[in-house]
C-alpha cells in the first residue's frame, strides 16, 4: 500500500469503503476523538459522491483520526430502493467499530436510518450543510 504523507485514502474495503490507514497495512490511524475510540464514518451525498470528503478526511486522519469514507456511486447504478441501500452501504462499512457519523448535504437524511441499523455503536452525529431526518 502507497501513502502520501501520514495517510491515503485509497485502500478499499469489502463493502466499497475507503479507510485512512497508517504506514503498516492494515494498521489504522489511532482515535484522537476525546479516547472515545469511535471511528468518524464521513457520508458523503449520494449525488456528489465520495471525493467530497477527500481533503477533509486526509487532514482528519493527519491530525490522528480514525476516518471511514463510504462510496455510495454504486447505489445510484443499482437502481431503487436507494435509501436502504445506501444505508446498508455505510452501515457496512462501520466494520462492527464504534462511529461519529457525519452526514453532508443530502446524506444527512439517510444517519437516521444508518443510526438504526448501527445501534448502540453510534457515539453521535453530525449534519454539515446537510438534510434533516424527517419522520416516517
Amino acid at each position: 500500500m502507497g501513502f502520501v504523507g501520514p495517510a491515503r485514502l485509497d485502500e478499499r474495503g469489502p463493502a466499497g469503503w475507503r479507510a485512512a490507514c497508517g504506514p503498516t497495512a492494515g494498521d489504522c490511524i489511532g482515535d484522537t476523538n476525546g479516547g472515545t475510540g469511535a471511528r468518524l464514518l464521513l457520508v458523503p451525498s449520494p449525488l456528489v459522491g465520495s471525493a467530497t470528503w477527500e481533503p477533509v478526511a486526509t487532514d482528519l486522519a493527519a491530525a490522528g483520526y480514525a476516518v471511514t469514507v463510504p462510496d455510495l456511486a454504486g447505489t445510484l447504478a443499482a437502481g431503487p430502493t436507494y435509501h436502504l441501500r445506501q444505508a446498508q452501504v455505510v452501515a457496512g462499512s462501520a466494520a462492527g467499530r464504534e462511529v461519529i457519523l457525519v452526514g453532508y448535504s443530502r446524506a444527512g437524511s439517510l444517519l437516521a436510518t444508518i443510526g438504526t441499523m448501527l445501534r448502540q455503536r453510534v457515539r453521535g452525529y453530525i449534519f454539515v450543510d446537510a438534510r434533516m431526518p424527517t419522520p416516517g
